[in-house]
C-alpha cells in the first residue's frame, strides 16, 4: 500500500474586519499565523504545508516561517462570507494531487504539533472520513443570551432554567 500524500492547508485571508490583520498580529513575539505553520512543520505529518492567502504580507510571513505559498487566492473567495470549501477546492485545483487534507486554522495558535499528531492518529485508527477538533463550551451555550427587539435579554438556546454550571449538560 502506498503512503498517502498529505496536505497541511492553512487558510489566511488578509481582509478581517473585526480584527484587522489578525493573522499577522503579534502573539508572544511572533505573528499569529507562525504558530500554526511551525506546529504543522514540527508534526512531520505533511508532505507540504501550504498557506492559501489573498494577501502579499501574509504570503511573505508564511514563507519566512517555512510554509509554501504557491498561489494567491482570488478575491472572489476571500470575502467575509466565503466558505472554506471554496478555499480547499481552489487549493486542490492549483496543487498536485493529495490524498488527505488537514485544514489548520491560523486563529488556533495554541494548538501544537502533538495535537496535530493526535488528530492524525485518531483519523487513521478510526478510519474516519473527517476529523475536527472541538472544545467543551464554557460557559454552557444555554447561558448565552442575545438582545431581542424589545431590548430584553433572552437565552439563545431555549429557556434558561438557572441550574448551577456543574449540573449543566456538557456541549
Amino acid at each position: 500500500m502506498k503512503k498517502p500524500k498529505i496536505l497541511g492547508l492553512i487558510p489566511a485571508r488578509g481582509g478581517s474586519k473585526e480584527l484587522p490583520n489578525k493573522n499577522l498580529m503579534d502573539l508572544a513575539g511572533k505573528p499569529m499565523i507562525s504558530w500554526t505553520i511551525e506546529a504543522a512543520l514540527e508534526s512531520k505529518i505533511f508532505d507540504e504545508v501550504v498557506v492559501s492567502t489573498d494577501d502579499e504580507n501574509i504570503k511573505s510571513v508564511a514563507q519566512e516561517f517555512g510554509a509554501s505559498v504557491p498561489f494567491i487566492r482570488p478575491s472572489s473567495i476571500s470575502l467575509d462570507h466565503s466558505h472554506r470549501n471554496e478555499v480547499v477546492e481552489h487549493a486542490l485545483e492549483n496543487l498536485s494531487s493529495f490524498d488527505i487534507i488537514f485544514l489548520l486554522q491560523p486563529t488556533s495558535p495554541l494548538r501544537d504539533f502533538s495535537e496535530i499528531i493526535r488528530a492524525w492518529r485518531f483519523y487513521i485508527q478510526t478510519s474516519a472520513q473527517s476529523c475536527v477538533s472541538v472544545k467543551i463550551a464554557d460557559p454552557p451555550p444555554n447561558w448565552i443570551f442575545s438582545i431581542n427587539e424589545k431590548k430584553q435579554i433572552e437565552p439563545v438556546l431555549g429557556q434558561w432554567d438557572f441550574k448551577p454550571r456543574q449540573l449543566e449538560k456538557k456541549y
